[in-house]
C-alpha cells in the first residue's frame, strides 16, 4: 500500500515547477469569519458523529445530537454563503451542470474505489494467496 509514497513524492517535487501560481489583485479583501467557523464547525460534528456512531450506538442521543447539530451548522453556513459579499464558496457556481457533476462523482468515487481496493485486497491475499508487497505491487498499475 505504500506504492503512492514515491509516486506522491515525485508530484510533490514537479508541482511547483509545473503549476504557476495565480493571484487576484484587489484593494480590499474580507475573510468570512462567521461562515469559516460554521462550515468548520459543522463538518467536525458531522465527522464525529459518523465516527463514533458504532461506539456509542447510532440511536444514542449523542450521536443523533451531533448530526442534528452537523445540519443546523451546515444549512446556517449555506443561508450565511448566500447573504456575505466575499464568501468562501460562491454557491451560484453549482448552477453549471458540468461543475454540480464532477462534484457529485468526486463526492462518491472514493466511496467506490475504497471499496474497490478493500475487496480487491482480501481476493488478492485471502483467495489469490498474494503476500502483502504482492498485493502493494499489483496496485503499481492503479497508483500509476
Amino acid at each position: 500500500m505504500f506504492v503512492n509514497v514515491p509516486i506522491g513524492f515525485v508530484l510533490l517535487i514537479l508541482t511547483p515547477i509545473v503549476l504557476t501560481e495565480s493571484k487576484v489583485e484587489s484593494e480590499e479583501r474580507h475573510i468570512d469569519i462567521l461562515g469559516a467557523i460554521l462550515v468548520t464547525t459543522g463538518l467536525i460534528a458531522l465527522v464525529y458523529a459518523l465516527a463514533q456512531g458504532n461506539t456509542l450506538g447510532w440511536t444514542s442521543y449523542t450521536t443523533l445530537g451531533l448530526l442534528v447539530v452537523a445540519v443546523v451548522l451546515l444549512t446556517a453556513f449555506v443561508f450565511i454563503e448566500l447573504r456575505t459579499r466575499e464568501p468562501l464558496v460562491r454557491l451560484s457556481i453549482f448552477k453549471q451542470r458540468s461543475i454540480t457533476g464532477a462534484n457529485l462523482i468526486s463526492f462518491l468515487a472514493p466511496g467506490v474505489f475504497g471499496s474497490f481496493i478493500f475487496i480487491l485486497t482480501l481476493y488478492m491475499q485471502k483467495v489469490l494467496g498474494y503476500s502483502a508487497i504482492q498485493t502493494g505491487l499489483g496496485f503499481l498499475p492503479l497508483a500509476l
